[in-house]
């Protein structure tokens, strides 16, 4: 699917939340009203209540996840793995609809026959993890590693992009005196959490190396293999957080 495929898609969802808040609201006041007419406040009456908290808590944050791909979206690299997260919304969507739809059936039905209770049913919520993983972009390679202009503009010729992570990392050259001459970097295109993290760790070795241009270098002054890595679960558990937490207190959104 092509960005403009993929932005029509977002607004037939959105239209199709609104859509089913009004009608699917009314069938849920309809029914908890005759329940209380019927039984007066029992487990059935409380359960729809529960039932329609949780639906809206879902078209809730449905909605804000929308957005939060609008907000992020001209960074956004893999349309395919956007596109795959829709067609689940939509079918999550789907899916939860039709389960009120059927639990309010069976309520009404009960108040009439007063047999077969009605099923409990449990909303299944979104996988906002994959979403978070789509929105990761290079900007926030950069953003987390804050390394100075200097270092981008001079790696800007450097970088080889490459999709095997068998070629992944920082090749280097030495010259005729045995100084470091020169640096080629071989990573992939951010486009999820993975391939944002082998930016990190690779683009760490390369700054590291960056800043040894023109002098000897030993071996063990090459690769600081830890350092990378912890970088990669900084990444992770606090520049991320930081990130999508302060975007969905905002919204109102729970991480």
């Amino acid at each position: 699917m092509t960005k403009k495929d993929l932005l029509l898609e977002i607004k037939k969802i959105k239209l199709q939340n609104s859509e089913e808040v009004f009608f699917l609201l009314k069938y849920f006041i309809k029914t908890y009203l005759r329940c209380l007419n019927v039984f007066n406040f029992n487990n059935t009456s409380r359960e729809i209540i529960i039932l329609l908290k949780d639906y809206l808590k879902f078209l809730n944050n449905e909605r804000y996840l929308l957005n939060l791909i609008t907000y992020y979206f001209k960074n956004i690299k893999n349309l395919s793995a956007l596109g795959e997260f829709l067609t689940e919304v939509k079918t999550l969507n789907n899916f939860n609809t039709l389960s009120c739809y059927t639990y309010l059936e069976e309520v009404n039905n009960y108040c009439t026959s007063f047999k077969s209770n009605p099923h409990k049913v449990q909303i299944k919520p979104l996988d906002i993890k994959k979403l978070l993983d789509i929105c990761i972009t290079s900007e926030d390679v950069k953003d987390f590693l804050l390394y100075e202009s200097t270092f981008y503009e001079y790696i800007s010729k450097k970088v080889i992009s490459c999709m095997d992570d068998h070629f992944y990392g920082v090749n280097y050259k030495l010259d005729s005196n045995g100084l470091l001459e020169d640096l080629k970097i071989f990573i992939p295109p951010v486009v999820d959490l993975q391939t944002a993290l082998v930016n990190i760790h690779e683009l760490i070795h390369a700054h590291d190396l960056y800043e040894l241009l023109g002098q000897k270098i030993s071996s063990s002054a090459i690769m600081f293999e830890n350092s990378a890595k912890q970088a990669e679960t900084d990444f992770k558990n606090n520049y991320l957080v930081k990130k999508y937490r302060k975007f969905f207190n905002k919204k109102g959104l729970e991480i």
